[in-house]
């Protein structure tokens, strides 16, 4: 009997997300050179022959992690921008605490360790030793998030709420922000809870 495409599609994507969540504490732990296909594939409980049946080598699986984690899809971008509920305030604060208080990789799994996803975003951030065309791509992604937010903060401007300032220019201030809380809530858990994130976001406030 011919097997059921749909199924075949939706099997591939299974694995897929199981190797890239075997890979992240592997690349978190040992870098990107000190972690190999065979071990990956020994956390993921399947040969390094299936592993290339779905990823060309573990340069092309680092990325996609870190795109993923540094990144945000378009359809996020788009639910953040013009579907979420409240003000671009409001919005920018739920977008500060889901990275402060929970970090979260939807290809790896429901929900990572933060101590997870900060080692693997400082390790990422020098993201220049990558080869192209994977460097490209996570580059595209970061600045897409960049770029998102950028768009945030000018809804935020348009209603009267923000700072006058370049957007782009005043998204990075945003980011240098909220990634040193979410470091230091890693060091120390719960140093900074929702109303912390909120505090320290008011500068953007007119």
């Amino acid at each position: 009997m011919p097997r059921n495409h749909e199924k075949d599609v939706q099997l591939r994507e299974e694995r897929k997300k199981q190797i890239l969540k075997s890979a992240l504490p592997l690349f978190v732990d040992n870098g990107l050179q000190g972690t190999t296909i065979s071990e990956i594939a020994k956390a993921a409980g399947m040969s390094k022959g299936l592993i290339y049946n779905y990823f060309e080598s573990k340069i092309e699986l680092y990325s996609i992690l870190a795109a993923d984690i540094l990144g945000i899809s378009e359809q996020d971008a788009h639910h953040l921008l013009y579907e979420l509920e409240g003000t671009p305030w409001d919005r920018l604060c739920q977008l500060a605490k889901d990275v402060v208080i929970i970090q979260k990789s939807k290809l790896a799994g429901d929900a990572v360790e933060m101590q997870f996803n900060l080692a693997f975003s400082m390790q990422f951030l020098s993201f220049e030793q990558l080869p192209e065309p994977y460097k490209s791509d996570v580059d595209k992604a970061y600045s897409f998030r960049r770029q998102t937010i950028a768009k945030l903060i000018e809804q935020g401007q348009n209603a009267g709420q923000f700072i006058e300032g370049d957007p782009y220019r005043l998204s990075i201030h945003f980011a240098s922000i909220v990634n040193g809380m979410f470091m230091e809530n890693t060091r120390s858990e719960g140093l900074f809870d929702e109303s912390n994130v909120e505090q320290a976001l008011k500068l953007f406030l007119r």
